[in-house]
């Protein structure tokens, strides 16, 4: 199996036993997105086009799993993909940063596993109303919102550089995690908190 497949039998513990050749190529298609978000993260267009691939193909599982018999290792993978596909449409859509998009931040540390090169560390936890991660793939650096309280805020940041400063305002319910700032279009070295607000919602 190749990497990703095999990463992917941690939701699908019946991969090993699917039996149907188009399961086969639903999983190795499932993993081949994984590999292309992997290799173009820092291009929002591409992760924008991976997102709506990503998409298309739960509905086309789903549909194929309507209209089949199956065996019972093959139907479970089946909709395991589909389970697995819908939690990857939102981390495309959250990582890859077009409309910083929120998710519930189990969906996103549990999608990030399965990239064995991410890296995530706190930049700031239990200080302001709001904390703050740092995300590392390859050569994109991030940095997200993680609202780890059980109240919906809408967050207000503003950070600062030598010679740089950057503000900003989400919307995150309890739980959630949005991208903040990223390195796509400038390098976010250096970035230090100048202030965090929550207004409760």
């Amino acid at each position: 199996m190749k990497p990703f497949c095999m990463s992917l039998l941690l939701v699908i513990p019946f991969l090993t036993l699917a039996q149907n050749r188009d399961v086969e190529l639903y999983t190795e298609k499932l993993a081949e997105m994984m590999t292309l978000f992997q290799s173009n993260i820092s291009s929002e267009d591409k992760c924008e086009e991976l997102w709506h691939d990503v998409r298309d193909y739960k509905e086309e599982i789903d549909e194929f799993r309507s209209k089949g018999e199956f065996t019972r290792g093959d139907s479970e993978t089946l909709l395991g993909l589909s389970s697995a596909a819908d939690m990857f449409a939102d981390y495309f859509i959250c990582v890859g940063g077009w409309n910083c998009y929120p998710i519930k931040k189990g969906r996103f540390f549990k999608a990030s596993d399965f990239f064995d090169d991410v890296q995530i560390s706190y930049v700031s936890k239990d200080v302001y109303c709001i904390d703050i991660i740092e995300y590392r793939l390859g050569d994109f650096k991030a940095y997200f919102l993680i609202n780890n309280t059980t109240k919906n805020y809408r967050a207000s940041y503003s950070l600062a550089q030598t010679n740089a400063k950057r503000s900003g305002n989400r919307g995150l319910a309890a739980g959630a995690v949005a991208i903040m700032i990223d390195n796509r279009e400038e390098p976010i070295s250096n970035y230090k908190i100048v202030d965090i607000l929550c207004q409760e919602y």
